[in-house]
C-alpha cells in the first residue's frame, strides 16, 4: 500500500538513466497526478463565456518495467 511515508520520500528514489533520458514507450509505469479546476474566461472571442479550465498535473512517474523486445520477439516467433 502506497502511503503518505512513501510520498515523502519519492525524492530520495533513484532517477531512470540519471535523469538523462526519457522512459521507453513500452515502459510499464504508476503515475501520480493531481487534478485541478479552475475559472478560465477565454481570450478567444469563439470562447466567449465563462467555463471551467481542468489542470492534470503529473507529480511523479515510477518505472515498475520494460519489455524485453528480444524476448517477446523469440516468443513471437514461437507461437502458431
Amino acid at each position: 500500500m502506497f502511503t503518505d511515508e512513501n510520498l515523502n520520500n519519492l525524492s530520495s528514489l533513484p532517477l531512470y538513466k540519471n535523469g538523462t533520458r526519457d522512459l521507453p514507450s513500452d515502459s510499464v509505469v504508476t503515475v501520480g497526478y493531481a487534478v485541478g479546476s479552475y475559472p478560465y474566461k477565454g481570450s478567444n472571442p469563439a470562447l466567449a463565456g465563462d467555463y471551467t479550465a481542468l489542470s492534470l498535473n503529473v507529480l511523479f512517474v515510477i518505472l515498475l518495467g520494460m519489455v524485453d523486445r528480444e524476448r517477446l520477439n523469440e516468443l513471437a516467433d514461437r507461437m502458431p
